[in-house]
């Protein structure tokens, strides 16, 4: 709306936005985790970045809260660099009171939170940059994960290209671009997973709330009406909503063997709380959740652990004298005195994902 839509066109892409997250994301939907909390407080910064940058007024304010939310995930980059890079192209490098001094303050703010939290957690920059293997063929592979949100950016690139000497055009294409390289760059990291397009996801958004309110420029509209164009979006938007082979939402409703289950596993995982509560000292837990629920402190970083795993491999292979060996997963848990509680699978979330074709597990 900040950018010329109506109130229409903003409900559009946040229904779109809630719909695609819940569809395809939905692995973090309920989920205790910091992601979505930072996407919001940074998209609150971008808001308030843009009602300020409008009026030319100081943009100190804005560029502050980027950081807080830095400080709830260190990877959603996309916003402040946008932010800069749309100011440096509008304002000009030499502008020091416009462009530089509002991030010159935003990174000092940075750098002072980051030795606050060395003061409390002397590990903190070496967990926040754990080491990880890196793939070029998986950021490749990361490229087919945008057909979930692929309709949407067709349909803004038409607007884009329609309205490429538009302001609104050019923001939304920076912002875009800057949030698709993002994600490639970060998907090309092992272990990486959905929340690094989430920044693309809202961009994605953006840019079709854009699209809808500004439908009737285009050749489409122009030959079968603006209504029509935007009408035909909307379907667009719903086909690819619907197509997918999850069926849990349909087995819910229609299928009491189904619920049934659902109440199996969860005394199954009960069961498993109650196994590891009783074990002595900290647990490895294969599903994390089953220690959290028994009391038991999170002693064990699956991820970390896989990368020191994955990188103590690597070594030991590109030894020529043999003497490096490779450690493993118990290895690290013997060494911190952890026991590896396995759980059963029915206690696991993917016990219950059924698709088309059979189930996931």
């Amino acid at each position: 709306m900040q950018l010329g839509g109506g109130r229409v066109a903003g409900a559009i892409a946040g229904i779109w936005f809630v719909a695609t997250m819940t569809r395809s994301f939905h692995h973090y939907i309920g989920a205790n985790e910091p992601q979505i909390v930072a996407h919001l407080v940074m998209t609150a910064a971008l808001l308030w970045f843009l009602a300020r940058e409008q009026r030319e007024a100081t943009l100190e304010g804005p560029v502050l809260l980027m950081v807080l939310a830095g400080f709830y995930k260190h990877n959603i980059a996309a916003v402040p660099l946008t932010a800069f890079v749309w100011l440096a192209a509008r304002r000009g490098l030499r502008d020091w009171r416009g462009l530089w001094r509002p991030f010159v303050i935003g990174g000092i703010a940075a750098v002072l939170g980051l030795g606050v939290c060395m003061a409390i957690w002397p590990n903190f920059i070496a967990n926040m940059l754990t080491p990880r293997t890196y793939s070029f063929l998986r950021a490749l592979g990361g490229l087919g994960r945008l057909q979930f949100i692929l309709p949407a950016l067709i349909l803004w690139a038409i607007y884009a290209w329609s309205a490429r000497a538009t302001p609104v055009a050019r923001f939304t294409a920076l912002y875009v671009a800057i949030s698709l390289l993002l994600y490639v760059v970060q998907w090309s990291g092992a272990e990486v997973l959905d929340s690094a397009q989430f920044d693309l996801v809202i961009a994605a958004a953006v840019g079709l709330g854009v699209a809808y309110e500004y439908a009737g420029i285009g050749a489409f509209a122009r030959r079968y009406g603006a209504e029509t164009a935007r009408a035909t979006m909307v379907a667009i938007l719903l086909v690819r909503l619907l197509a997918t082979t999850h069926l849990e939402s349909l087995l819910i409703l229609t299928d009491g063997a189904y619920r049934a289950q659902i109440r199996a596993h969860a005394e199954t995982a009960r069961a498993d709380v109650e196994a590891v509560a009783a074990l002595p000292g900290p647990v490895a837990c294969d599903f994390k959740v089953t220690c959290r629920f028994a009391g038991k402190p999170f002693s064990y970083d699956d991820f970390r652990a896989e990368m020191i795993v994955a990188l103590s491999r690597q070594q030991a292979a590109h030894d020529p004298t043999g003497q490096t060996k490779a450690v493993t997963e118990a290895d690290l848990m013997r060494q911190h005195g952890l026991t590896h509680y396995k759980g059963h699978p029915e206690s696991g979330i993917v016990s219950l994902q059924r698709v088309l074709f059979g189930r996931v597990e």
